[in-house]
């Protein structure tokens, strides 16, 4: 998994959160956090409304993480599946 960050404004920083994974596409990953019941948002070059974040990262894809998660057991479950997700195992 690798952390993208927009480094316009010389300082990497975002509340945002961009991963992008190095064994599926963003797609299959939006998809598994999905069925795990946890939001996140695939971002395509497809979409106009992208361009900004895509631009600012220099990729085509993104998982797109808002900073929605509320409590410290949203976040420990969002990490567990992320890493449940980038060793393949579901």
């Amino acid at each position: 998994v690798t952390i993208q960050f927009e480094e316009q404004n010389g300082i990497k920083q975002d509340l945002i959160l961009a991963l992008t994974f190095d064994n599926i596409s963003c797609a299959e990953a939006v998809h598994k956090y999905g069925e795990h019941n946890i939001l996140v948002y695939a971002r395509e070059s497809s979409s106009h409304y992208s361009k900004r974040i895509l631009d600012s990262v220099d990729l085509d894809a993104i998982v797109r993480v808002s900073p929605i998660i509320a409590t410290p057991e949203d976040v420990d479950r969002f990490l567990e599946v992320t890493q449940l997700i980038a060793e393949g195992r579901i």
